[in-house]
């Protein structure tokens, strides 16, 4: 059913040249039909980019997290990495990052205040102090 789907919103994309906004966690949807990528952590956008650089390289810790923990990555019969910690409740209010404390990456500047989106290139942005630190990791 979920292929037939997508193969009707590829169609309706290529014949009418309509946008689609898919709202999923699930990465070989985005994959097999997205071309832009917006990753969004408690109620905020912390990643766009295309969806090639994406899956090229994470440049918030949240999409690298999200991409480790995708049963699509997992090798077979090993167990599936899930992001450490928890959701913070609807409604939180947040000092800093809203991903630091799930975040290995974390330090004392990711508190205090907002942190803006990023430009990392022409198309990419991303609400991490961290990206360049988080892309040059293999």
């Amino acid at each position: 059913m979920q292929a037939d789907i997508l193969a009707l919103l590829r169609r309706l994309q290529r014949e009418s040249g309509m946008a689609v906004l898919l709202v999923t966690h699930d990465w070989g949807v985005v994959a097999d039909i997205c071309s832009h990528v917006a990753v969004m952590y408690a109620g905020q956008v912390v990643e766009r980019a295309s969806a090639e650089e994406a899956f090229g390289a994470a440049a918030h810790p949240y999409t690298a997290a999200l991409m480790a923990s995708s049963p699509e990555n997992a090798p077979r019969r090993a167990p599936i990495h899930a992001v450490a910690g928890s959701v913070p409740p609807p409604g939180s209010r947040f000092d800093g990052c809203r991903f630091k404390d799930r975040c290995a990456l974390s330090e004392s500047d990711c508190a205090g205040h907002d942190i803006p989106l990023i430009r990392v290139n022409e198309e990419r942005v991303s609400r991490c102090i961290h990206t360049e630190l988080l892309q040059a990791q293999p």
